[in-house]
């Protein structure tokens, strides 16, 4: 049996949900797969004994000395495993090592960040990458336009495939199959308007505050929905910005399914990550891109690279420039007309949804570390 651990230094409590959806197909090929991670035990909900953490081992509590122990402790746990795959740069330089120890060890390279302005790493980490880009056995990335740029960018030689941060159509169906009553955060002044739903960070500086400037222009023809995280202080802001109009609510973060549920029963979903603030932004690859089109949401989107080509050959909804902004974003796509909930479910299951969008990836990851 192959034994394969995945190494992440990121919190995929709450986030970098492919690493789990990763971990549960490669289970389904009787192979025991481990993920070593950040996050406390504790933080991971459906923990079975397949999650370690190396915060909660006993250097875990020493900030600084646990960021080098835990390269340490990643070395000295790859003699039990066959198979290694490194998210990300963190662990990057320990791969390098143990393809070196042991030449017959697979190293994988799974991207879910590239490193810029907006998200950073040490320079001794990202200027030992630059030489050693090729090193892995294989390297997947979370967008094809994030491939091209990784290839060109950094010499990289070989395939690299691509697993767009999308969920499984069978997630979606269990979790709208829950039948959560999500009726008490469908209570609208008028419910005969179609909904935008909104979930994600709840500060004002940001992508909320714009959305929330341009909720006025729309009153009497959408709601304005919600879902947000943060600091009770940051809520308690928005809050007071939501009361003054008359098409808004707001919420806390909800669980996955809750989520699943209510953005079924609404009509538009909004995303915005500004492409000119760095290059994980330029091309971002949001999963939550992917949670609304699985329940047939139409998309008001910022114009990313690569978004932007899957909504407009699909589509799914309307990308604006920064000059257009959120609010004509929105215009534009009331003035088109919505797509239907149908067609853009069906588009999720023909392309996007992790069954189909993985296979090829998967394919050759079986094949390469010999499970077909």
């Amino acid at each position: 049996m192959q034994k394969i651990c995945i190494l992440t230094w990121h919190d995929i409590s709450s986030a970098y949900a492919c690493l789990h959806y990763l971990k549960d197909e490669l289970l389904q090929e009787v192979v025991a797969v481990d993920i070593w991670g950040f996050s406390h035990s504790s933080q991971i909900i459906d923990n079975n004994g397949y999650y370690h953490s190396f915060t909660d081992s006993w250097y875990g509590k020493i900030r600084r000395f646990r960021v080098y122990m835990s390269k340490l402790h990643a070395l000295l746990i790859s003699f039990n495993y066959d198979v290694i795959i490194l998210n990300d740069l963190s662990f990057y330089r320990c791969g390098y090592i143990i393809n070196k120890l042991f030449p017959n060890k697979k190293i994988i390279h799974y991207n879910t960040e590239i490193h810029g302005s907006d998200v950073t790493f040490p320079h001794h980490t990202v200027s030992f990458y630059k030489k050693h880009a090729n090193y892995p056995d294989m390297i997947i990335e979370c967008l094809k336009e994030r491939a091209d740029y990784r290839k060109k960018e950094f010499g990289i030689r070989q395939k690299i495939y691509v697993i767009d941060n999308t969920l499984p159509k069978s997630e979606v169906q269990k979790a709208l199959a829950a039948d959560v009553d999500v009726s008490k955060y469908l209570q609208f002044k008028n419910n005969k308007l179609p909904t935008l739903i909104y979930a994600g960070g709840c500060n004002l500086s940001r992508n909320l505050g714009d959305i929330l400037k341009c909720a006025t222009d729309f009153s009497g023809k959408l709601n304005f929905l919600f879902f947000c995280y943060g600091s009770s202080i940051d809520f308690q802001r928005v809050q007071s910005v939501v009361d003054i109009n008359d098409n808004c609510y707001l919420y806390k973060a909800v669980d996955r399914v809750t989520l699943l549920n209510v953005m079924a029963k609404c009509d538009i979903g909004i995303q915005y990550y500004d492409p000119t603030f760095g290059i994980n932004h330029y091309l971002a690859s949001p999963s939550k891109f992917y949670e609304y089109i699985s329940v047939g949401l139409n998309v008001v989107s910022s114009n990313n690279h690569g978004i932007d080509r899957m909504i407009n050959d699909h589509d799914l909804g309307v990308c604006f420039t920064n000059e257009e902004g959120i609010k004509g974003g929105i215009k534009k796509l009331l003035a088109k007309g919505l797509n239907s909930r149908e067609n853009i479910k069906r588009t999720f299951e023909k392309y996007f949804c992790y069954e189909v969008d993985s296979k090829e990836a998967l394919d050759a990851m079986r094949k390469l570390i010999d499970i077909q």
